[in-house]
């Protein structure tokens, strides 16, 4: 029994000599800070007017801000506002390229106000090509029926368009939609920096006249490099999207087999 109170009694007094960790309280650290709070001044906030470089319409709004803020001043967001530049032709471009000539692997041909009506989209979307393609829904003049475009069959999961409002609507997907576009930035800019035919300086802004009239900023001479050194592949991207789609769409059973498949062939390598 004595054993056991000298335990414990060992024990509760190399507890009392554990540090405490109870938060202090210091009189003079609290007396500075008080100080410091009724010699100092107040920040004051107003509601300032400021404007955002992003927008065209000239909006200007307000929000509270210090009052030494300069008044005015851009919005401070608006430098991540980027926009891509898309290229735009003149009408002289348009003739001169003949671009209603009909493509390659085109099943029908691209009028030039259909092809207007593309670039208005691609203006107004930003060039968010899976958006494009829902709201694509151009209804030809002619009386003649067209039939549905032979990328579109190829691929499930490109064959994102919009019901056509009647018999002579065509329905595009979205590589035809990229295709039509890229083709005819490819072309234009070709044609604006090729030292051989440039007749002038290239344009800086081209007007969008369908449907509404509106400048659109071109891209300048590092973007025009990088668009005409891509050429975009129909072919390609079908067969990389089919692709996709058959290792998407394997069954448990297919991958096993795979995997076997692959040990009996290392075995083999190893016997050589």
């Amino acid at each position: 029994m004595s054993d056991m109170l000298k335990g414990v009694s060992s024990s509760s007094s190399s507890a009392n000599q554990i540090p405490s960790l109870a938060a202090t309280y210091s009189r003079k650290t609290t007396k500075v800070t008080n100080a410091n709070q009724r010699n100092g001044k107040v920040t004051k906030y107003a509601r300032i007017p400021f404007t955002s470089s992003a927008r065209d319409d000239g909006l200007s709004l307000k929000h509270w801000r210090r009052s030494k803020s300069a008044k005015g001043a851009d919005y401070e967001f608006a430098k991540f506002n980027h926009t891509t530049r898309m290229v735009v032709y003149t009408d002289v471009e348009y003739n001169t390229l003949q671009l209603d000539t009909q493509q390659k692997d085109d099943v029908f041909q691209w009028s030039r106000n259909e092809t207007d009506y593309l670039l208005s989209l691609c203006h107004h979307f930003g060039l968010r090509w899976p958006v494009i393609a829902d709201r694509y829904s151009y209804a030809s003049s002619s009386n003649s029926s067209f039939k549905k475009s032979s990328s579109s069959s190829s691929s499930s999961s490109s064959s994102i368009s919009t019901t056509p409002s009647n018999s002579n609507s065509i329905i595009r997907n979205v590589l035809d939609l990229k295709h039509r576009y890229y083709y005819i930035a490819r072309a234009v800019l070709s044609l604006r920096y090729d030292r051989a035919i440039k007749t002038g300086p290239a344009p800086a802004r081209v007007k969008l006249n369908a449907p509404y009239s509106v400048d659109v900023l071109q891209p300048g001479p590092v973007e025009a490099k990088l668009l005409m050194a891509f050429m975009y592949n129909i072919k390609d991207e079908q067969n990389r999207i089919q692709f996709l789609e058959n290792v998407f769409n394997k069954t448990a059973d297919q991958e096993d087999e795979e995997a076997s498949l692959k040990l009996e062939l290392k075995r083999i390598g190893k016997m050589k």
